[in-house]
Protein backbone atom coordinates (compact mmCIF):
# COMPACT_ATOMS: atom_id res chain seq x y z
CA UNK A 1 0.00 0.00 0.00
CA UNK A 2 1.49 3.33 -1.03
CA UNK A 3 2.27 5.51 2.21
CA UNK A 4 2.39 2.89 4.39
CA UNK A 5 6.09 1.43 5.65
CA UNK A 6 7.09 -1.64 4.53
CA UNK A 7 8.63 -4.40 6.51
CA UNK A 8 12.21 -4.62 5.59
CA UNK A 9 12.59 -8.61 4.98
CA UNK A 10 15.89 -8.26 5.72
CA UNK A 11 16.09 -7.18 8.96
CA UNK A 12 12.70 -7.80 10.00
CA UNK A 13 11.91 -3.88 11.34
CA UNK A 14 10.08 -0.75 9.25
CA UNK A 15 12.79 1.25 8.10
CA UNK A 16 12.63 4.93 9.72
CA UNK A 17 11.58 7.65 7.22
CA UNK A 18 14.69 8.87 5.58
CA UNK A 19 14.36 12.34 7.10
CA UNK A 20 14.89 10.65 11.00
CA UNK A 21 17.91 9.20 9.87
CA UNK A 22 20.46 11.37 10.92
CA UNK A 23 19.13 11.60 14.04
CA UNK A 24 18.86 8.24 14.88
CA UNK A 25 22.71 7.90 13.71
CA UNK A 26 23.21 10.64 16.24
CA UNK A 27 21.31 8.71 18.90
CA UNK A 28 23.13 5.85 18.66
CA UNK A 29 26.45 7.59 18.00
CA UNK A 30 27.38 6.90 14.43
CA UNK A 31 26.73 10.64 13.09
CA UNK A 32 30.07 11.97 14.96
CA UNK A 33 31.19 15.56 14.08
CA UNK A 34 34.77 16.21 15.12
CA UNK A 35 34.10 19.57 16.01
CA UNK A 36 31.43 18.57 18.95
CA UNK A 37 33.99 17.96 21.08
CA UNK A 38 34.82 21.73 21.34
CA UNK A 39 31.54 22.32 22.63
CA UNK A 40 31.87 20.96 25.74
CA UNK A 41 31.14 23.55 28.91
CA UNK A 42 31.89 21.38 31.48
CA UNK A 43 35.73 22.42 32.15
CA UNK A 44 35.77 26.29 32.36
CA UNK A 45 34.81 27.78 35.82
CA UNK A 46 31.35 28.02 36.60
CA UNK A 47 30.71 31.89 35.76
CA UNK A 48 32.03 31.16 32.04
CA UNK A 49 29.68 27.69 31.91
CA UNK A 50 26.07 30.04 31.80
CA UNK A 51 28.06 31.87 28.83
CA UNK A 52 28.98 28.35 26.95
CA UNK A 53 26.11 25.83 28.02
CA UNK A 54 23.39 27.30 25.24
CA UNK A 55 26.72 26.96 22.23
CA UNK A 56 27.35 23.49 23.84
CA UNK A 57 23.07 22.62 23.58
CA UNK A 58 22.47 24.57 20.08
CA UNK A 59 25.70 22.35 18.42
CA UNK A 60 24.11 19.19 19.51
CA UNK A 61 20.87 20.58 18.32
CA UNK A 62 22.40 21.16 14.97
CA UNK A 63 24.14 17.97 14.23
CA UNK A 64 20.49 16.16 16.06
CA UNK A 65 18.41 17.51 13.34
CA UNK A 66 20.01 18.34 10.08
CA UNK A 67 22.23 15.87 7.46
CA UNK A 68 25.66 15.71 7.51
CA UNK A 69 26.66 17.34 4.92
CA UNK A 70 29.37 20.42 4.23
CA UNK A 71 27.33 23.20 5.67
CA UNK A 72 26.56 21.75 8.91
CA UNK A 73 30.26 21.57 9.21
CA UNK A 74 30.30 25.59 8.17
CA UNK A 75 27.50 25.91 10.74
CA UNK A 76 29.24 24.03 13.50
CA UNK A 77 32.23 25.96 13.04
CA UNK A 78 30.88 29.40 13.25
CA UNK A 79 28.78 28.44 16.02
CA UNK A 80 32.21 27.69 17.93
CA UNK A 81 33.56 31.57 16.68
CA UNK A 82 30.80 32.71 17.65
CA UNK A 83 31.04 31.30 21.43
CA UNK A 84 34.49 32.16 21.42
CA UNK A 85 33.56 35.47 20.69
CA UNK A 86 30.86 35.56 23.52
CA UNK A 87 33.46 34.34 26.64
CA UNK A 88 35.77 37.09 25.31
CA UNK A 89 33.06 39.61 25.87
CA UNK A 90 31.89 38.26 29.14
CA UNK A 91 35.61 38.10 30.17
CA UNK A 92 36.17 41.83 28.84
CA UNK A 93 32.87 42.48 31.05
CA UNK A 94 34.60 41.66 34.07
CA UNK A 95 37.81 42.77 33.46
CA UNK A 96 36.06 46.29 32.86
CA UNK A 97 34.31 45.23 36.53
CA UNK A 98 37.15 44.59 38.13
CA UNK A 99 36.13 41.31 38.05
CA UNK A 100 39.12 40.04 35.90
CA UNK A 101 40.80 37.93 38.96
CA UNK A 102 37.80 35.46 39.19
Amino acid sequence: MEGYPVKDEVAGAIPAPSANRHLIRYILGMDNEHIIQFFSYEHPPERLQLVSKPFHALAHQIVAELPRNPERTVALRKLLECRDSALRAYQEINKVAGYDNQ
